[in-house]
Formats: C-alpha cells, structure tokens, sequence
C-alpha cells in the first residue's frame, strides 16, 4: 500500500519492472470504509507498461449494504474495487 503522494512510476521502478512510460488508473479514494474514505487512502491501483490510455471506475460506490461490516461498534476495513479499462492502439481494442 502506498499513499498517494507515491507516483505509479516509483512503485514501477520498485518492482523493477521493466520499459519507461507507465499508465494507470486515477487514485481514487478506495480505502477504507472504517476510514471514511479519506482522499489520501488512494491505494488500490493498476498500473500497466503499456498501452495509450486507461479509463478508471470505482465498484461499490455507493457502498453496499452487506460491506458495512461493523464487529463490537468498530467498522471494517473494506475496500472499493478499482476497474481499469487499458487501451492500446497497437492493437486497436481495449483490454477489459
């Protein structure tokens, strides 16, 4: 989990992974529910070498019902999903 003061190309370059450009989906707050959210819990991201373009949709907002866990008065430490949707002109489709 990195905070989002933490570039994707960092945690790229950590990973030791390989090529310069990085892409990735928006940062946006996905932890977590016993949080509120807070703006700066932006850890859940895809991050990709390659590909022109990446389109970002946070699941479960609103959050639902059944993922407001609460265990003797404290709340659980839920996470929105993050979806990325990578597009890549050398081939011309988006990869879902």
């Amino acid at each position: 989990n990195e905070f989002t003061h933490t570039t994707n190309a960092e945690i790229m370059r950590f990973l030791n992974v390989p090529g310069g450009a990085t892409i990735g989906t928006e940062l946006k707050p996905s932890c977590c529910y016993d949080d509120g959210f807070q703006p700066t819990g932006a850890f859940d991201r895809i991050i990709a070498n390659f590909g022109a373009s990446m389109d970002t949709t946070v699941l479960f907002d609103p959050l639902p019902v059944w993922a407001r866990e609460k265990k003797d008065g404290n709340e659980g430490a839920f996470h929105k999903g993050i979806h990325g949707s990578l597009a890549s002109p050398s081939v011309g489709v988006s990869l879902r």
